[in-house]
């Protein structure tokens, strides 16, 4: 039996939090698997192991985004441990829990293989970007994941980057592979529409503001842009939650005056939401520093929007040679390129346009992903 970690999906619902791109991917794989799988909630002193016909229901609440609590007698939908004598696996999708230093002896006392989803190293790559503790937090992840049956990613950068620190930790290595992440795959019409979208031409910025996500540098050029545009300037729609440790995003976002006429913040905002945004958008803005993949680059592709992005590896990797890709510090470049783009007439958009019409049915999708996936997953089931 495959037990699938629905943890952070039901504690995120329970609390209204919305969706990122990590629990999109969890989402994907319930999809995929809840027809041969049962759901897991950890819970701070047990782990409930639901039944095939309680984890058909609790999957599909969560895949339906419907309300979600545990139910009085909640022990008579559970198993209380998984069923011996059975090959038994748990996939955990979301980096969650794996932080605890004796995870795997806590498998193994459930008779347990672990599967791990692996999104990004960046905690221990440039642990500058996160909170305080989280580098030696994610390496215990990394450790786990490796004492795991299998560890997918999802790029072949993240995937190189996680042998190369098993190797320098000279850490067994464990069965690997890497498949790329799609969209929803559901384009909306463009009825509805903000009324942003109707009277402003605007640039598109979508991620957490955190230090990684780059966006002071953004709004150090909006303020060049006003300077050269004056009224003409184009807005930024900066969509996301805030973070952490960007006291002088913050700040900027909420007294400085000139920049409020110019930029909109939005911190709450639905799949349909967003790709509304995105389809009114003169281009979605990527200028991350670092990233693992980059979801709304591949969002924004399906919908035919442009990209302007960082010339990371991860971007170099997905982008297909399409999007344009800058330094992420290179100041001018991103102010020149976003004139360009604001221009009616402009061609590089027009040609990328072009060029993206032309990939649209080679983008990644899910039923690709999990025919690199699935088929590993079953060698390993069976064997």
């Amino acid at each position: 039996m495959l037990y699938i970690d629905v943890t952070r999906l039901y504690n995120n619902q329970r609390l209204g939090k919305g969706a990122t791109g990590v629990d999109k991917v969890s989402y994907a794989y319930i999809q995929a698997f809840q027809n041969r799988a049962c759901c897991v909630i950890r819970l701070p002193k047990q782990w409930l192991f639901f039944k095939p016909t309680s984890s058909e229901k609790l999957f599909r609440r969560l895949l339906n985004n419907q309300s979600i609590s545990l139910p009085k007698g909640v022990l008579k939908f559970l198993y209380t441990s998984p069923i011996r004598g059975e090959q038994n696996f748990y996939l955990n999708t979301s980096h969650s829990g794996l932080e605890n230093v004796d995870f795997d002896k806590i498998l193994a006392s459930f008779n347990l293989k672990g599967i791990y989803f692996l999104h990004d190293l960046i905690p221990v790559d440039y642990p500058e970007f996160c909170r305080v503790g989280e580098e030696s937090r994610h390496i215990l992840r990394l450790k786990n994941m490796a004492k795991g049956e299998l560890v997918i990613s999802n790029s072949r950068y993240t995937h190189q980057r996680f042998l190369d620190f098993c190797h320098s930790q000279n850490l067994a290595m464990p069965n690997a592979i890497w498949a790329h992440l799609a969209d929803e795959n559901n384009v909306i019409s463009q009825k509805t529409m903000p009324d942003i979208i109707m009277t402003h031409s605007y640039f598109l910025m979508v991620g957490t503001i955190e230090g990684r996500k780059n966006h002071l540098f953004l709004l150090n050029i909006w303020r060049l842009l006003q300077q050269r545009l004056g009224s003409n300037c184009p807005k930024l729609v900066i969509v996301g939650k805030r973070g952490w440790e960007c006291e002088q995003v913050f700040a900027i976002l909420n007294r400085s005056r000139e920049l409020k006429q110019v930029v909109v913040e939005i911190n709450h905002c639905d799949d349909a939401g967003l790709q509304q945004l995105m389809l009114g958008a003169r281009a979605l803005l990527f200028p991350s520093l670092v990233e693992g993949y980059g979801l709304p680059l591949i969002e924004a592709y399906r919908q035919k929007v442009p990209v302007i992005a960082s010339n990371i590896e991860a971007f170099q990797e997905i982008s297909k040679g399409i999007c344009e890709l800058l330094s992420p510090v290179d100041g001018e470049g991103w102010l020149n390129m976003i004139i360009e783009y604001n221009k009616k007439d402009s061609t590089l958009r027009e040609a990328q346009i072009k060029k993206l019409y032309e990939v649209a049915e080679k983008l990644p999708t899910w039923e690709e992903h999990f025919s690199k996936v699935i088929p590993v997953i079953n060698k390993i089931y069976n064997g």
